[in-house]
């Protein structure tokens, strides 16, 4: 379960005018709702109960990948998002220099870079491995995952930002097809 601390914040929301998006893209993925974000004016205190807290954002995918982790290790967590477009001073000097999420801290050790902090974490703490042990196929995930950034990520921005081509739907499909496929051959129907 994830916990939102409401101190030092300050409300700020996204808005975004759907109607800039082709009506086929929206109806088949719809854009995540997200009416208000918590800005944090400092960081507030982690909660010694709490073994991870992630640094996010709801819109960013990367940052989905140390979610789903640690769910699937069953971790507590604190989430803490960050508005990407007014980015805290603190969250720059103290957190993240580069500005991007996720970013995890454990026992006051501060990790950024999403496969970076998903593999931190699934050998830190205790569960299954999420990686299969054939090195083999634990090859085609990382590749998979490569491809997601290089050809997936890009697109899915484009869309949210309202900066799609006509070609930017048929990229998202092709490559959600691509990887509904492989999911439905992967043992375990799970990829990190």
């Amino acid at each position: 379960p994830s916990i939102n601390i409401k101190t030092n914040v300050q409300r700020s929301t996204y808005t975004e005018n759907t109607s800039q998006y082709p009506l086929t893209l929206l109806a088949t993925h719809p854009l995540p709702t997200m009416p208000q974000i918590d800005v944090y004016t400092e960081p507030p205190p982690k909660p010694a109960d709490i073994p991870l807290r992630i640094y996010s954002n709801p819109i960013c995918p990367f940052a989905q990948r140390v979610r789903l982790i640690a769910a699937a290790k069953n971790i507590r967590t604190e989430e803490i998002n960050v508005h990407l477009k007014v980015k805290p001073e603190w969250f720059l000097t103290k957190i993240s220099s580069y500005g991007q999420v996720p970013v995890i801290e454990h026992e006051g050790r501060v990790i950024r870079e999403s496969i970076i902090a998903f593999d931190y974490v699934d050998e830190v703490f205790p569960g299954k491995s999420l990686w299969p042990t054939d090195p083999y196929q634990k090859a085609l995930d990382r590749l998979l995952l490569n491809d997601f950034g290089n050809q997936y990520i890009g697109n899915y921005y484009k869309y949210y930002s309202g900066k799609a081509d006509e070609n930017t739907a048929a990229a998202l499909a092709k490559f959600v097809r691509r990887l509904e496929d492989i999911l439905k051959a992967h043992e375990g129907g799970f990829l990190s």
